[in-house]
This record gives C-alpha cells, sequence and structure tokens, in this order.
C-alpha cells in the first residue's frame, strides 16, 4: 500500500485512480461506493470527527466510517472533496500500471482447477491489482492493526464471519505476533 500511495504521478488520471483505489483500501467501501461518494458521504461530529457514511449500494445498508489521516490527504488534495469517479474497468487497468510504476513485481503462483485437473500459473503481483484488492487490504490492515472482526465487518458489510475470514492474508507469524501482544498474554 505504501508503495502505491508514494509513487510521483504526474498523470491526472492515474493519481485519480489510485485516489480512487487508497479511499477504498483505508475504508473497505466496494468499488460501487467510494466511486460515488460526493461532499453528501463527508459527514462530522459535534467533536470535529470526520466520517464518510453512505448507503451500500449492495446491501442497503448505511456504513459509518472513520476518516483517517491519508483519506483526509485525499480528500484535502481535491478541494475536500472526494475524487470523481472513473469506471470500475479504467480503474482497474490503470491500477495494473501503478502497481508495475510502484515495482509491486513479486511472482505469485495461481492454482485453478480446468477441466478437473490443477494448472499453476504465475504472475506478477501488480497483474493481479483490482479495486477488490483495496477491500481485502483494508480487512486484512485492520486485523493487523488490532480492530476486532466485529467492527471491521460492520465496516466492510460481511454478514458472516466465515466469508470475511477469507478476505484476511496473514501468515501464522503475524497471527502469533498479534496474539502475543494482546494484554491477555502480557
Amino acid at each position: 500500500m505504501q508503495a502505491i500511495q508514494n509513487l510521483n504521478l504526474e498523470d491526472t488520471k492515474t493519481d485519480r485512480a489510485r485516489d480512487l483505489f487508497l479511499i477504498g483500501a483505508y475504508t473497505g467501501l466496494r468499488v460501487s461506493d467510494f466511486n460515488r461518494l460526493t461532499n453528501e458521504n463527508i459527514k462530522e461530529l459535534p467533536d470535529k470527527t470526520k466520517y464518510i457514511q453512505i448507503t451500500a449500494a449492495k446491501t442497503n445498508r448505511i456504513v459509518e466510517i472513520p476518516i483517517n489521516s491519508q483519506v483526509h490527504k485525499i480528500l484535502k488534495k481535491n478541494g475536500n472533496k472526494p475524487p470523481k469517479s472513473m469506471p470500475e474497468q479504467k480503474i482497474n487497468l490503470t491500477l495494473k500500471t501503478i502497481g508495475r510504476l510502484a515495482r509491486i513485481n513479486e511472482n505469485v503462483e495461481i492454482e485453478r482447477t480446468v477441466g478437473g485437473s490443477k494448472e499453476k500459473t504465475s504472475f506478477k503481483k501488480y497483474q493481479l491489482i483490482t479495486n477488490h484488492t483495496a477491500r481485502r487490504s483494508f480487512c486484512t490492515n485492520a486485523y493487523k492493526a488490532g480492530l476486532s472482526t466485529i467492527d471491521i465487518m460492520a465496516i466492510s458489510g460481511h454478514k458472516s464471519e466465515a466469508v470475511f475470514l477469507k478476505y484476511i492474508k496473514i501468515t501464522p507469524n503475524e497471527r502469533l505476533k498479534r496474539l502475543a501482544s494482546h494484554e491477555f498474554f502480557n
């Protein structure tokens, strides 16, 4: 995420695709939601805490998400409003270019079953980045940061913990470190 965020982009459409992706990565919103954010979705509590309030397109439920410093910077950069929307396919295509420019080029092997037999295909990691990567990254990063599963699910809109847990991509060592840092083990 940091490599994408720190990338210096000259092209405004590429920069806008990156900003939309980062909003998804820091809020957990689906592309159908982060791509239609407007000023009306930006709310403020009496104590000046800013948050996003949106009715999720897929679930028709109201979701409220605190705005972190990175999303705040994106809003500020765009005149204190969300970036203008882009077609989902255009964002996906642009994300692959952004990933390549950010040197997210580790080899990744994907195993698929085709006609009853398993086939492995190798990709560069940047080739696999899509809008949905932002949502998965949010869930994983929020989990690693110590947010409770129930709070993350409230933001992401997952109804089933089993489905939600498929989004979490952590290694056994990362899980162990998270557990060890919990007050129960101190």
